[in-house]
């Protein structure tokens, strides 16, 4: 039985977090309680403890980044009371409207890989619309180190059919992963999965999310559904993920 201590505790609301800065794992890792270090040592006395700079995040967290989207800082912002979706669909006509050359998308990419390095960033998972040059980030020194995942959205018959031959033509150390169990088919999913076992790659899957994000699916939540109607079909988003950590920090992904 381990106490872990931490800077942060994330796995309470924000308000509930000054009451809590340690958990409790059993023999198996699982976290069996939560609180301050001394009541918690004194409960469980005997068990060993550690003190880590940082965050504990809960487990199945999927913490990414969007580097592509750097150019688009001064594009629209969600706004209150609009569907997330409508949100989404702006950004998209947005990216068509400004039509950025790929210097001028990883100029805008590179400024902001270094400012989260100066924010204290180590690693980044970078998700975007297709795989960067590999020699992009060469010659900087201030920037956290990049892992990139191709992530793949592809919940409808003829998006799966796109997505098959396009992966078909990556080589095999390209780490393709899926975006969640609502975007993309059954059976890719659990051929993706196949994949980055074979490969002994890491597999990124959003799969602890709130519940309007598990409504993105025909018939369900009504914007979600008119979304999914005109935008999916024989839609396939080819992205980038991993996992973004701060220093030190414990992530368990």
């Amino acid at each position: 039985m381990r106490i872990l201590e931490a800077d942060r505790i994330c796995l309470l609301p924000p308000e509930a977090e000054q009451d809590c800065n340690c958990v409790v794992l059993d023999d198996n890792g699982g976290v069996i309680d939560i609180g301050r270090r001394f009541p918690l040592q004194k409960k469980y006395a005997g068990a060993e403890y550690e003190r880590h700079s940082g965050a504990i995040l809960p487990g199945l967290v999927n913490a990414h980044c969007h580097l592509e989207l750097s150019a688009y800082g001064s594009g629209p912002r969600p706004q209150a009371g609009t569907p997330f979706t409508v949100w989404v669909e702006q950004l998209m006509a947005e990216r068509a409207r400004c039509k950025f050359s790929e210097e001028h998308l990883l100029a805008a990419a590179t400024e902001m890989a270094r400012r989260q390095y100066d924010d204290g960033v180590v690693l980044i998972g970078d998700i975007t619309n297709a795989l960067p040059p590999s020699h992009w980030l060469e010659g900087e020194s201030a920037v956290p180190e990049v892992v990139n995942m191709l992530e793949i959205i592809a919940p409808m018959a003829a998006a799966v059919d796109a997505a098959e031959k396009r992966i078909a033509a990556l080589p095999e150390t390209c780490h393709v992963t899926a975006h969640a169990p609502y975007s993309v088919a059954p059976e890719l999913l659990v051929a993706l999965k196949k994949r980055c076992r074979r490969n002994g790659q890491l597999f990124s899957i959003h799969t602890s999310e709130r519940k309007t994000n598990w409504n993105f699916s025909p018939g369900t939540a009504e914007f979600f559904a008119i979304f999914w109607k005109n935008v999916m079909p024989g839609m396939v988003l080819l992205r980038v993920a991993a996992v973004s950590l701060l220093p030190c920090s414990i992530s368990l992904h």
